[in-house]
């Protein structure tokens, strides 16, 4: 996991066991005498009420929970002279235990305090308490150094760290991290990064960890943001080369909203210091066809989403037989077609080796009608079909046409009817003509729907009619 921040937080708050209902947390730094792994714990506290017929037995239940809150320290620093010379104010993110329920002598469960303590650990590295001390020693030795007439012009230095939209939903624990530090020099500093813990796993995660194509999610990513910039229209107030240093990014720094990611750029990352962080909020929509098992269960993407990334699939089928089809270039065969040579590139699709292996792809997201349609136009009408099959693997003829530079973007919407079984994903496009005095595309006002019909399967959508989008 990226690791942004080096400075922070706290002396270990000592902790015995949990006695009564409520905040019972412990210092993640101490093992409590019922967490010795040779003692066994019952999650559910059970007492006997005998009779004297021994008829009546009375058991007591116990809920236990987690809870996010946050542990704080606040330290102001001055010289012996009386001048102030540093500030601190520090929050901590802290996982603890609370119960529902009557308690009696039942201890949490120990799978779960355990869980509790990786979490509370992992803050204490990152936010250490002797950075405490290490700031005011810094300011201290910096005033030191100072000559006598420079002394009544020094600025403090000063930390601040807070825990901003801290939540827990299912097994997900989310909460954003921002620093804001002043060390010297002409202005601060800030950051703000996106923290993500898995409660059913006890482990922090990152986007690698809920998808199995990587790779495919983050290209999805980086065509978003490269969009939002591009319709934006302030493409001036990133560096120049924004555009590559998004692409090269093999991890992203996100937050995880309830149905979209947003992304976080650093200071100086993909802008100047003035435009501070950049974030883009991204649609589970995006990359919900990239997310594994694991994906799913943490990020919990809506229906609507889901069918996006439906869309998506099809989308990216529908466009192979525009001349967009993956291939290898390095890999290629030439074949004599009436008197002429026609060159076929090894198509580069997992899985796909013959003309049926793409059939029965398509029919994954489109109906059977629409895929024959759409196979047809392009393997049986010309003389110099699309795609060929040679010595058992799947060649395509190398084609493409240019998109409609009068597209300025499109935005997707999903209107799901007939309970819930089916719908229509609407693509609206919003249009742009050039302007010859400014030299640049500018937009027109004028936007366009185009519909996507579907039906939901066990499968997921399954598209009834599809477009090209010119």
């Amino acid at each position: 996991m990226m690791r942004k921040l080096i400075l922070t937080v706290l002396a270990l708050i000592m902790a015995t066991a949990l006695f009564g209902c409520g905040k019972g947390g412990f210092s993640p730094s101490l093992t409590p005498p019922w967490q010795d792994e040779e003692t066994t714990i019952e999650t559910e506290a059970q007492t006997e009420t005998e009779t004297e017929t021994e008829t009546e037995t009375e058991t007591a239940e116990v809920e236990w929970s987690y809870s996010l809150g946050t542990d704080t320290i606040e330290r102001e620093y001055d010289a012996d002279d009386g001048v102030h010379l540093a500030s601190v104010s520090y929050e901590r993110p802290v996982l603890e235990l609370v119960c529902d329920g009557d308690l009696g002598s039942a201890a949490a469960p120990r799978e779960m305090q355990k869980i509790c303590n990786i979490f509370n650990e992992e803050f204490e590295i990152i936010y250490p308490a002797s950075s405490v001390d290490e700031l005011c020693e810094q300011a201290k030795r910096v005033y030191d150094e100072m000559s006598e007439e420079n002394k009544g012009s020094f600025t403090a230095l000063s930390e601040s760290v807070t825990v901003k939209d801290p939540r827990i939903e299912g097994d997900l624990v989310e909460l954003v991290v921002e620093l804001y530090g002043y060390w010297g020099g002409a202005h601060g500093g800030m950051s703000r990064t996106g923290y993500h813990f898995d409660l059913q796993n006890g482990r922090f995660f990152d986007l690698s960890d809920v998808t199995d194509d990587i790779s495919g999610l983050n290209d999805a990513i980086a065509d978003e943001i490269i969009s939002q910039i591009y319709v934006s229209g302030e493409t001036d107030r990133y560096f120049s080369g924004y555009g590559e240093t998004i692409r090269d990014r093999s991890e992203y720094n996100f937050a995880l909203g309830d149905d979209s990611l947003t992304v976080i750029f650093a200071e100086y990352e993909i802008a100047p210091y003035a435009s501070g962080m950049p974030e883009f909020e991204i649609s589970y929509g995006v990359i919900s066809r990239y997310l594994n098992e694991d994906g799913e269960r943490l990020l919990k993407p809506s229906i609507e989403s889901k069918v996006l990334g439906w869309y998506h699939e099809a989308f990216d089928m529908w466009y192979w037989f525009e001349g967009l089809i993956p291939m290898n270039y390095n890999d290629s065969v030439t074949v004599d077609i009436n008197g002429s040579e026609c060159v076929y590139m090894r198509v580069y699709i997992p899985g796909a080796d013959s003309v049926e292996d793409i059939k029965n792809m398509m029919l994954t997201r489109m109906s059977e009608d629409l895929v024959k349609e759409r196979l047809d136009d392009y393997l049986y009408d010309t003389d110099h079909p699309m795609l060929r099959e040679i010595d058992g693997k799947l060649y395509a003829l190398p084609a493409g046409r240019g998109g409609d530079m009068t597209i300025r973007s499109i935005d997707y919407s999903v209107k799901m009817k007939n309970g819930g079984k089916g719908g229509k994903v609407v693509a609206t496009v919003t249009w742009q003509d050039y302007d010859e005095e400014s030299e640049d595309w500018v937009p027109t006002g004028e936007t366009s729907d185009v519909e996507f019909p579907f039906e939901l399967t066990d499968n997921g959508a399954v598209f009834t009619d599809f477009h090209t989008i010119w």
